[in-house]
């Protein structure tokens, strides 16, 4: 399983970490198989190379390798709750991850129900367009804002206007945790990083906006504490609200206030700029090959002619929209190295042992 690559930390470190070391893993896995080793500074990496290894590794054997490193704190706004992206795996992680996965189904997620808050976007991003005039206009942050407000709805039972201050401070704090958080990696896989000062700039920028998103979801749940009906569940913070209140007698209940505000910081996180990225990727490639993009009108256009709006009914009448965008995610994944998992306990995979806390790092290519 192990190789050890003279100036493999520096093949990664020369490259963009997020985006360069794809080429380089698959580059090692054809030489060393779906199963290596390399080393980032001190830390050992595991790296698991495809469809069949990964799906081995995190499914059939989710119990070994389902864990979190301690690297990742960055997805969590402090230590004393490591909510669904950073919690070992066990049984505190199962019951979140239920409730989350059923809460979000309730509110519209993969169901229609979910249309009308989409469609409500998506006219609310074409009058954001149509002021732009004949101008040329950067569409990025529009992209985010829509995607954000879809989030907001299902998690606060709102929506905000893209100009609105709370907004736009609420995306700012996202974007600079998610675009800084290289930073916190390095600091702690490399902990004298954090006297250089570019590094600690970025670091104590990372912790700053993650106190400034913390301190957003903190003032909404306040106010649905306020309004809380028990009969009257309006979004995500109310689910979870119910359910702690459904617990509070028990002295070692899973759903306290920290974890509520843990698991809303981290649905935005994971939400916001994924989906939004492979909007912007959608519509680069539209630009690009002007054909297909004439052929995704045409199906869209005869099937909803001009002025009926999409629903999820017409998916399966539309393939070649729906093969466009799939071909999207393919060439432009959001996330072709996934987040860092961790072993739980010592474990052989694929006749290799493995120590308890290895860092493991799936590469689906």
């Amino acid at each position: 399983m192990g190789f050890d690559v003279e100036g493999a930390e520096a093949a990664l470190s020369n490259s963009t970490f997020f985006g360069g070391p794809l080429f380089v893993f698959a580059d090692w896995a054809k030489q060393y198989g779906d199963v290596f080793t390399y080393y980032f500074g001190s830390k050992r990496i595991i790296v698991l190379n495809g469809y069949a290894t990964i799906h081995e590794a995190l499914v059939q054997n989710a119990e070994d390798f389902s864990s979190r490193p301690p690297e990742l704190d960055f997805l969590s706004p402090d230590n004393n709750s490591l909510g669904i992206a950073g919690e070992p795996y066990g049984p505190k992680w199962k019951e979140h991850r239920k409730f989350a996965l059923m809460s979000l189904r309730d509110f519209g997620v993969g169901k229609r129900s979910l249309e009308g808050k989409i469609l409500e976007e998506s006219r609310a991003l074409g009058e954001e367009i149509s002021k732009t005039g004949e101008r040329p206009f950067c569409i990025s942050q529009m992209m985010q804002n829509t995607v954000a407000n879809v989030i907001c709805s299902m998690v606060f039972g709102c929506r905000y206007e893209y100009d609105d201050m709370t907004f736009k401070c609420l995306l700012t704090a996202i974007n600079r945790v998610l675009s800084r958080s290289l930073a916190v990696f390095f600091a702690k896989v490399f902990p004298p990083w954090k006297l250089l000062p570019g590094v600690r700039k970025s670091y104590q920028d990372v912790m700053k906006h993650k106190v400034m998103l913390t301190d957003h979801i903190e003032e909404k749940l306040r106010e649905h504490e306020e309004t809380f009906d028990p009969n009257d569940i309006r979004d995500f913070m109310d689910a979870f609200l119910l359910e702690s209140k459904k617990r509070q007698a028990d002295a070692n209940s899973i759903f306290t206030k920290q974890d509520h505000i843990t698991i809303v910081y981290q649905l935005f996180l994971a939400g916001t700029d994924t989906t939004a990225t492979t909007l912007r990727w959608a519509l680069l490639y539209m630009i690009l090959h002007p054909d297909i993009q004439e052929k995704v009108q045409q199906e869209i256009d005869s099937m909803l002619g001009p002025n009926q709006e999409p629903a999820m009914a017409h998916r399966s009448q539309m393939p070649y929209t729906e093969a466009t965008l799939t071909e999207v995610t393919r060439l432009a994944p959001v996330a072709p190295l996934a987040l860092y998992h961790a072993t739980s306990n010592d474990t052989v995979f694929r006749g290799f042992s493995i120590p308890k806390k290895a860092q493991g790092r799936p590469l689906a290519v």
